[in-house]
């Protein structure tokens, strides 16, 4: 969005008073520059929506309540971290973070394209292999490990 907008004023400003102010605009053209701005458009976004997506998986309670195997297993007794009340489905903010730095940093084409079908394609497997895992209190299991493959092989030879 950044670039488009950029090259947009220089070409309406292009003759006029403001061609020469507007020019510094260029720099948006430079991939070093559009990567350094997404990277700190991504520690910024994960540092303020990072609290604000935990509070509310919180408030939804996706959280597993079960025990590490290395607990369960007896090696970790005095071991004093724990996953409970850990909320699952963190790669949200992971996803949301990637998509709106894209949105706003890059010159879109066909791979940028891909890379972000693939990171959807593959962060809605792992929505449902995770609610999954939180709505059937029978098994932990989540999605088979057949259909993460099939998804997974269809996502390639689309690409």
């Amino acid at each position: 969005m950044i670039f488009y907008l950029s090259q947009w004023l220089q070409e309406q400003a292009a003759g006029t008073a403001w061609a020469d102010p507007l020019s510094a605009l260029r720099v948006f053209r430079y991939i070093t520059v559009r990567t350094a701005g997404a990277a700190i458009s991504a520690l910024i976004l994960s540092l303020w929506l990072g609290p604000l997506v935990i509070a509310w998986l919180k408030g939804l309670k996706f959280g597993q309540e079960y025990l590490d195997r290395a607990q369960e297993a007896g090696t970790m007794d005095n071991q004093v971290f724990t996953k409970k009340g850990v909320p699952g489905m963190g790669g949200i903010l992971i996803v949301l973070v990637v998509d709106l730095t894209a949105l706003i940093w890059a010159q879109w084409n066909a791979f940028i394209v891909l890379t972000l079908v693939s990171l959807l394609v593959l962060a809605a497997l792992g929505f449902y292999d995770d609610y999954k895992k939180l709505t059937e209190q029978k098994s932990t299991g989540g999605a088979t490990e057949s259909l993460k493959l099939v998804v997974q092989f269809v996502l390639a030879g689309f690409i």
